[in-house]
């Protein structure tokens, strides 16, 4: 009877060894996912950063065309009724 015990506590051990030795790889599985998804979101938020800053650039650009345009379109128009 005690080596049958024995026995199952040298299986139950070994059992247990292995399944923490999976639990640990899918750990590090996991951290390593982690890592990689946390690098992706900076990358991410950086990029964002920077097209923010470039369509605010770009808005900025628009406004100054759009008053040269329309302090060039009421030149025209004085310059128009000054001919006429």
């Amino acid at each position: 009877m005690k080596q049958g015990v024995g026995a199952d506590l040298a299986r139950n051990r070994q059992d247990v060894t292995q399944v923490v030795t999976r639990l640990e790889r899918v750990e590090l599985s996991l951290e390593r996912y982690l890592g990689a998804a946390v690098e992706q979101r900076v990358a991410a938020e950086r990029w964002q950063s920077r097209m923010d800053a470039t369509i605010e650039n770009v808005a900025v650009r628009l406004g100054r065309i759009e008053n040269l345009v329309t302090r060039l379109s009421l030149m025209e128009h004085a310059e128009a009724r000054e001919a006429a």
